[in-house]
C-alpha cells in the first residue's frame, strides 16, 4: 500500500525534494517555499556588473535568490529607472539563472532590523577589488553624459 504524505515532513525520505519546483515551475531544484533563499535588498540604479556578481555569488552560495528593488524611482537624479526598468535589466543580465532568482518591489527601505536568534544570517559578501569599485554613480554620469564626454571617459580608463 502506497503512503501519501500529507502532513510536511511525513513524506518517505527517498521521496523528499523531489518533483516540480512549487515557486519556480521547472528549475527542477526545490521543490517547497521553505527552501533557503538569499535576499538581495537595493535600488540597482542602474543594475551593473558588480550587482551581478554579488548575485551570482549568492547564487552560489544558497542555489535561490530574491532580489528585492526598492522603491526610489524619481526621488532624486540618482534614482532615474522606475521598477519594471531596473527588473528588466536584471532579469536580461541574470538569464542564465531563470528559475532561480525572483525580483520583486519593496517600500524605499532604509534601516533593516531584527530580533535576537531569528533564523537567518546578515552577511557582507566582499568581492575582488576590480568588481568592488564598480559605481553605479559612474555609470549614471557616462549615460546622461554627451557622447564626446562618454569617448573621454573611456579614453581615460
Amino acid at each position: 500500500m502506497r503512503r501519501s504524505a500529507t502532513i510536511y515532513g511525513s513524506a518517505p525520505r527517498a521521496r523528499r525534494n523531489t518533483g516540480p519546483c512549487r515557486r519556480w515551475p521547472g528549475c527542477g531544484r526545490h521543490s517547497t517555499r521553505r527552501s533557503p533563499e538569499a535576499l538581495f535588498v537595493g535600488r540597482y540604479q542602474p543594475f551593473h556588473g558588480g550587482h551581478q556578481r554579488l548575485i551570482e555569488e549568492g547564487l552560489r552560495r544558497v542555489g535561490q535568490v530574491c532580489i528585492a528593488v526598492r522603491d526610489t524611482h524619481g526621488i532624486d537624479a540618482k534614482n532615474p529607472l522606475p521598477f519594471f526598468a531596473v527588473k528588466q535589466r536584471i532579469e536580461t543580465a541574470l538569464s542564465v539563472y531563470a528559475g532561480r532568482f525572483v525580483v520583486v518591489p519593496v517600500p524605499n527601505i532604509t534601516n533593516v532590523f531584527y530580533g535576537r536568534d531569528v533564523g537567518y544570517t546578515v552577511e557582507r559578501i566582499i568581492l575582488d577589488e576590480t568588481t568592488e569599485s564598480i559605481s553605479a554613480s559612474t555609470m549614471r554620469a557616462l549615460s546622461a553624459a554627451p557622447p564626446q564626454a562618454a569617448r573621454a571617459a573611456d579614453r581615460t580608463e
